[in-house]
């Protein structure tokens, strides 16, 4: 099981999933920890909506700005 706890309400969410997919989270989220051990924040745009989010925890991340 996942389990989460999403930051704007205060109860928690478990999610049943596979051995399998529990690894490729686990995969992701140890390529995605800083030095310090945290997921960084991360801005995202809404095409649709035409608008940035706020920083928020994203498992998906790439960066794209210029080098």
């Amino acid at each position: 099981m996942v389990h989460g706890s999403p930051p704007k309400i205060s109860s928690e969410r478990f999610l049943s999933v596979s051995p399998e997919l529990a690894d490729i989270f686990s995969t992701i989220i140890c390529r995605l920890r800083g030095s310090s051990g945290v997921i960084p924040l991360a801005t995202s745009c809404d095409v649709h909506e035409r608008v940035w989010n706020p920083p928020m925890l994203l498992l998906s991340q790439r960066d794209i700005s210029p080098a």
